[in-house]
Protein backbone atom coordinates (compact mmCIF):
# COMPACT_ATOMS: atom_id res chain seq x y z
CA UNK A 1 0.00 0.00 0.00
CA UNK A 2 2.80 2.53 0.82
CA UNK A 3 3.66 2.77 -3.09
CA UNK A 4 0.56 3.94 -3.90
CA UNK A 5 -0.22 6.43 -1.19
CA UNK A 6 0.97 7.71 1.87
CA UNK A 7 -1.98 9.47 4.39
CA UNK A 8 0.46 12.43 4.24
CA UNK A 9 -0.41 12.92 0.51
CA UNK A 10 -4.42 12.61 0.92
CA UNK A 11 -6.21 16.05 0.33
CA UNK A 12 -9.40 15.32 1.32
CA UNK A 13 -11.21 12.00 1.92
CA UNK A 14 -14.77 10.80 1.71
CA UNK A 15 -16.36 7.13 1.88
CA UNK A 16 -19.36 5.40 1.53
CA UNK A 17 -20.65 2.26 3.42
CA UNK A 18 -21.08 -0.98 1.07
CA UNK A 19 -24.41 -2.63 2.72
CA UNK A 20 -27.01 -2.93 -0.33
CA UNK A 21 -27.19 -2.35 -3.99
CA UNK A 22 -27.82 1.27 -3.83
CA UNK A 23 -24.47 1.74 -2.39
CA UNK A 24 -23.24 0.52 -5.40
CA UNK A 25 -24.96 3.20 -7.39
CA UNK A 26 -24.23 5.84 -4.15
CA UNK A 27 -20.17 4.95 -4.64
CA UNK A 28 -20.33 5.33 -8.10
CA UNK A 29 -21.87 8.81 -8.08
CA UNK A 30 -19.31 10.23 -5.33
CA UNK A 31 -16.68 8.67 -7.48
CA UNK A 32 -17.88 10.53 -10.43
CA UNK A 33 -18.29 13.63 -8.78
CA UNK A 34 -14.85 13.97 -7.07
CA UNK A 35 -13.26 12.84 -10.42
CA UNK A 36 -14.97 15.31 -12.55
CA UNK A 37 -14.15 18.83 -9.34
CA UNK A 38 -10.25 17.05 -9.95
CA UNK A 39 -10.60 17.69 -13.77
CA UNK A 40 -10.75 13.87 -15.12
CA UNK A 41 -11.91 13.95 -18.35
CA UNK A 42 -15.27 11.61 -19.41
CA UNK A 43 -12.99 8.53 -20.31
CA UNK A 44 -11.55 8.10 -17.14
CA UNK A 45 -14.74 9.25 -15.23
CA UNK A 46 -16.09 6.26 -16.63
CA UNK A 47 -13.37 3.83 -15.80
CA UNK A 48 -13.55 4.82 -12.72
CA UNK A 49 -17.25 4.24 -12.06
CA UNK A 50 -16.69 0.56 -14.24
CA UNK A 51 -13.56 0.18 -11.50
CA UNK A 52 -16.15 1.13 -8.44
CA UNK A 53 -19.16 -0.87 -9.97
CA UNK A 54 -16.99 -4.10 -10.16
CA UNK A 55 -14.87 -4.27 -6.67
CA UNK A 56 -17.87 -3.19 -4.62
CA UNK A 57 -20.14 -5.57 -6.11
CA UNK A 58 -17.87 -7.82 -4.91
CA UNK A 59 -18.23 -7.21 -1.73
CA UNK A 60 -21.87 -7.79 -1.80
CA UNK A 61 -21.56 -10.78 -3.68
CA UNK A 62 -19.01 -12.72 -2.31
CA UNK A 63 -17.32 -11.28 0.89
CA UNK A 64 -20.42 -12.21 3.15
CA UNK A 65 -20.62 -9.10 4.95
CA UNK A 66 -20.75 -5.45 4.17
CA UNK A 67 -17.85 -3.34 3.42
CA UNK A 68 -16.93 0.43 2.78
CA UNK A 69 -15.28 2.03 -0.10
CA UNK A 70 -12.59 5.75 0.95
CA UNK A 71 -11.94 8.14 -1.74
CA UNK A 72 -9.17 10.58 -1.51
CA UNK A 73 -7.59 12.97 -3.35
CA UNK A 74 -4.11 12.75 -3.62
CA UNK A 75 -0.48 14.50 -5.07
CA UNK A 76 2.58 12.63 -5.85
CA UNK A 77 5.33 12.93 -8.06
CA UNK A 78 3.21 11.77 -10.62
CA UNK A 79 0.76 14.44 -10.57
CA UNK A 80 -2.94 14.37 -8.88
CA UNK A 81 -5.09 11.05 -9.07
CA UNK A 82 -7.94 9.46 -7.27
CA UNK A 83 -7.24 6.91 -4.64
CA UNK A 84 -10.36 4.30 -4.17
CA UNK A 85 -9.93 1.92 -1.57
CA UNK A 86 -12.70 -0.76 -1.10
CA UNK A 87 -12.63 -2.94 2.00
CA UNK A 88 -14.42 -5.79 3.79
CA UNK A 89 -13.93 -8.37 7.16
CA UNK A 90 -15.19 -10.41 5.19
CA UNK A 91 -14.42 -14.27 4.16
CA UNK A 92 -11.79 -13.36 1.75
CA UNK A 93 -10.13 -14.24 -1.71
CA UNK A 94 -9.23 -18.19 -1.65
CA UNK A 95 -6.70 -17.66 -4.41
CA UNK A 96 -5.86 -14.30 -5.94
CA UNK A 97 -3.65 -15.78 -8.73
CA UNK A 98 -7.13 -17.07 -9.72
CA UNK A 99 -9.32 -13.97 -9.41
CA UNK A 100 -6.86 -12.31 -11.20
CA UNK A 101 -6.89 -14.55 -13.93
CA UNK A 102 -8.10 -11.96 -17.45
CA UNK A 103 -10.86 -14.09 -18.27
CA UNK A 104 -11.84 -14.72 -14.81
CA UNK A 105 -15.76 -13.76 -13.62
CA UNK A 106 -18.28 -14.62 -11.31
CA UNK A 107 -20.57 -12.12 -12.81
CA UNK A 108 -23.71 -13.90 -15.09
CA UNK A 109 -23.22 -10.28 -17.47
CA UNK A 110 -19.14 -10.45 -17.63
CA UNK A 111 -20.00 -6.83 -17.58
CA UNK A 112 -16.66 -6.09 -16.60
CA UNK A 113 -14.88 -8.91 -15.64
CA UNK A 114 -14.61 -8.45 -12.09
CA UNK A 115 -10.74 -7.52 -10.34
CA UNK A 116 -8.99 -8.27 -13.60
CA UNK A 117 -11.04 -5.35 -15.31
CA UNK A 118 -10.35 -3.29 -12.90
CA UNK A 119 -6.75 -4.17 -12.44
CA UNK A 120 -5.87 -3.12 -16.19
CA UNK A 121 -8.41 -0.22 -16.42
CA UNK A 122 -6.67 1.75 -13.57
CA UNK A 123 -3.17 3.39 -13.17
CA UNK A 124 -2.47 1.71 -9.82
CA UNK A 125 -4.00 -1.59 -8.60
CA UNK A 126 -3.21 -3.52 -5.20
CA UNK A 127 -5.01 -6.06 -3.13
CA UNK A 128 -4.66 -8.04 -0.16
CA UNK A 129 -7.29 -11.05 0.98
CA UNK A 130 -6.50 -13.74 3.93
CA UNK A 131 -9.15 -16.16 4.29
CA UNK A 132 -11.40 -15.25 7.13
CA UNK A 133 -10.43 -11.70 7.73
CA UNK A 134 -11.43 -9.60 4.70
CA UNK A 135 -9.92 -7.75 1.42
CA UNK A 136 -8.84 -4.65 1.06
CA UNK A 137 -8.02 -3.30 -2.77
CA UNK A 138 -6.48 -0.30 -3.53
CA UNK A 139 -6.84 1.66 -6.71
CA UNK A 140 -5.49 4.96 -8.16
CA UNK A 141 -6.08 6.47 -11.17
CA UNK A 142 -3.94 9.49 -11.95
CA UNK A 143 -5.09 12.68 -13.75
CA UNK A 144 -3.57 13.05 -17.13
CA UNK A 145 -3.62 16.61 -17.96
CA UNK A 146 -4.05 15.64 -21.68
CA UNK A 147 -7.49 13.85 -21.40
CA UNK A 148 -10.00 15.17 -23.58
CA UNK A 149 -12.51 16.90 -20.91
Amino acid sequence: MNQLVSRADALERQSVPICQRLDVIRARQLGCNLARAMGFGQPDIARIMTAISEVTRNVLDHSGTSGEVFFEMVERAEGRGLHVKVVDNGCGIASLESALQPDTSSSVTRLGAGLPSSKRIMSEFAIESKAGCGTDVNMVLWLNPASPT
